[in-house]
């Protein structure tokens, strides 16, 4: 007599919600940090944000201003000091933005 073992398996859905991988930055417990290189250095600044739309939306504006001072004879610490600049900026407008239409 010949014996047929059936093995059943349940497979299940899971959704689970993962982190959007965004270009130019790495994610340190949650929050965005930009990582951009610049010739052959990195800048690694805090985004301050766990919101990937608020983070794209910072990255772009870096990554834009950046463009424009390819060619440049700035030095690196000079190119780090104008990008916490912009994100300290960007960030303080976000936040009234978001407080003025009342989020």
């Amino acid at each position: 007599m010949e014996s047929v073992f059936v093995t059943h398996f349940v497979t299940h859905n899971v959704t689970q919600t993962m982190p959007k991988r965004l270009p130019h930055t790495i994610q340190r417990n949650g929050i965005y940090w930009l990582n951009i290189r610049w010739d052959s250095t990195y800048i690694r600044l805090t985004l301050l944000t766990r919101e990937p739309d608020r983070a794209l939306a910072l990255v772009g504006l870096v990554r834009d201003q950046l463009q424009r001072l390819r060619g440049t004879s700035i030095g690196i610490n000079q190119i780090k000091q104008l990008v916490r600049q912009w994100l300290a900026d960007q960030t303080q407008l976000m936040e009234q933005t978001s407080a003025t239409v009342g989020l």
